[in-house]
């Protein structure tokens, strides 16, 4: 009986080391880190609705942060500031790829993004510079985002984030037609937006808190934005419309404090936007105007999301 044991062990041993069980050795393995991957979605009327018009040629910026604030030593990610290009796109939506991986273990985190990109030091990586060009045509379309609330953990277990992003800027936008019967023709050559004489209501600069989408404008009378325009000659029918990227106002306006400079011929016409007006974020005002040889006059303003 005793050689009956005996053998039976000898052949549990055997089977017991076919199996090729895993070996532990009391200490936990860490699993290796996953890649992060993001998707952008931009914000319409309808948040539930997505769209975008990145091409392939943009580069946004991402900030990576631990969640919640202050679990994780200061440095926990060394990649704050991240380029980001297109590598896909779908109808619906368009996948980055960091300049540098960012990998993910099992502390979560949360991510911002904000587009053009920006080479920033470390101090400003989550406060980006916004500028108005004082030539319209080159003030870049500014965005930024965050993942929504509600969006599901963010870790090597699940390392997809998708960011809803936003306008920063507003737009004002102007189509003129002629009134009365004109006997000259007229050509609209430019348009300048900004601040009158002594106003600092309008910004040519600031700074965008992209974790909070706080925008920080600095004031200045110097604060204007030129759109040429290729030659239009102006008629009984509405122009074609002329949008240009302007700050968000940051109360409303009072009387005189905003002028419109128009070019048509070789003579400068003036607008001003009456008191009250108010320039929103992500906001284009659509500016319809009559004009009579000597002067400009409000038929109505339009609003609609960018």
């Amino acid at each position: 009986m005793k050689n009956l044991i005996v053998w039976l062990g000898a052949i549990n041993c055997l089977i017991s080391g076919c199996e090729k069980k895993p070996y532990f050795s009391g200490v936990t393995i860490n699993p290796d880190p996953t890649e992060l991957k993001v998707t952008t979605r931009s914000f319409t009327l309808f948040p539930s609705a997505g769209k975008e018009d990145f091409s392939g040629k943009d580069a946004v910026g991402l900030y990576i942060a631990p969640v919640p604030p202050g679990d994780f030593s200061p440095g926990f990610f060394s990649y704050k500031n991240q380029k980001a290009t297109v590598v896909k796109r779908t109808d619906e939506k368009f996948a980055w790829k960091t300049n540098k991986p960012v990998y993910l273990d099992e502390k979560p985190v949360t991510v911002y993004a904000y587009s053009p990109y920006q080479a920033l030091p470390d101090s400003l990586s989550a406060k980006i510079p916004i500028r108005i060009s004082p030539v319209a045509g080159r003030t870049p379309f500014y965005r930024y985002g965050r993942v929504m609330s509600g969006h599901k953990r963010i870790d090597r277990f699940s390392p997809m984030a998708v960011v809803r992003m936003q306008p920063v800027l507003a737009e004002v936008a102007f189509c003129l037609k002629t009134v009365g019967n004109l006997k000259d023709s007229y050509v609209l050559k430019a348009i300048q937006v900004g601040n009158k004489a002594g106003s600092r209501l309008c910004a040519q600069r600031g700074v965008l808190d992209i974790r909070t989408g706080k925008l920080t404008p600095l004031p200045s009378t110097s604060a204007t934005t030129r759109l040429t325009i290729p030659e239009t000659f102006l008629s009984s029918a509405l122009s074609a419309i002329y949008p240009l990227r302007v700050f968000p106002l940051s109360r409303p306006a009072e009387e005189g404090e905003i002028e419109v400079l128009f070019t048509i011929g070789s003579r400068t016409y003036r607008y001003n936007p009456p008191a009250g007006t108010v320039w929103e974020s992500g906001i284009r005002y659509v500016y319809q105007l009559t004009f009579n040889g000597d002067s400009l006059l409000l038929i109505q303003v339009t609003k609609s999301f960018i």
